[in-house]
């Protein structure tokens, strides 16, 4: 819990159960190919409604959940979309076509991690797009970034993607990337919104907590 941030016993609770929802997935859906939550928060006095779709699958889950989100957006069910793509392409991995076909079904920002890097053509789009990140806790020098801000309904919303080092790559840790990104951009924007691309349930939970 950051100085000044405020976390809820439900807030725990729903992080817990996204954390474990993140690696099982069973009782959401029968086929992995996409699954989302919707998270409700205010900014002042003002209701954002905001979905995130996590590691859509190859081209079943991108299909779907492309539907989904066009759906979301022009029923004004949602205001802002965050989908995970790292692995939309094929199964593992991303590509530029398919990356700006996400983006124009509604998709605000599409997160990922340690697969971004398996289309080697997705590197110049890593610069140039700044819809697109990659986890924000790899070295300074690697192509893209992980961090953006998007103009939505007249507010600014930060997005910022992680990813875990427990069973993963030993890269910059998470946690402290996570403060560096706050103190770099939090005065710059109303609300951040976080992805956490990590594999172990502890993990996910700790920095759900920390944060």
């Amino acid at each position: 819990k950051r100085e000044g941030s405020w976390c809820s016993t439900e807030l725990l609770r729903q992080i817990r159960n996204f954390s474990w929802f993140l690696s099982a997935c069973g009782p959401y859906f029968d086929h992995r190919l996409f699954f989302y939550r919707e998270h409700n928060f205010r900014i002042e006095d003002d209701l954002m409604r905001v979905a995130m779709f996590g590691d859509v699958i190859g081209q079943p889950g991108r299909t779907a959940a492309m539907e989904r989100v066009r759906e979301l957006k022009t029923s004004g069910k949602v205001d802002f979309v965050v989908l995970n793509g790292e692995n939309a392409a094929g199964g593992i991995g991303l590509t530029p076509e398919i990356g700006h076909d996400i983006l124009r079904s509604g998709a605000d920002v599409i997160t990922s991690g340690n697969h971004i890097w398996n289309k080697k053509d997705m590197v110049a789009v890593l610069n140039e797009e700044r819809h697109i990140l990659r986890p924000y806790n790899y070295p300074k020098t690697t192509p893209g970034r992980g961090f953006t801000a998007v103009n939505c309904d007249g507010y600014r919303l930060g997005v910022l993607n992680l990813q875990g080092r427990t069973f993963m790559q030993a890269i910059d840790c998470p946690f402290k990337s996570a403060d560096e990104a706050i103190d770099a951009y939090g005065s710059e924007v109303d609300a951040i919104v976080v992805d956490f691309h990590a594999e172990a349930t502890s993990e996910k939970q700790a920095l759900g907590m920390y944060l």
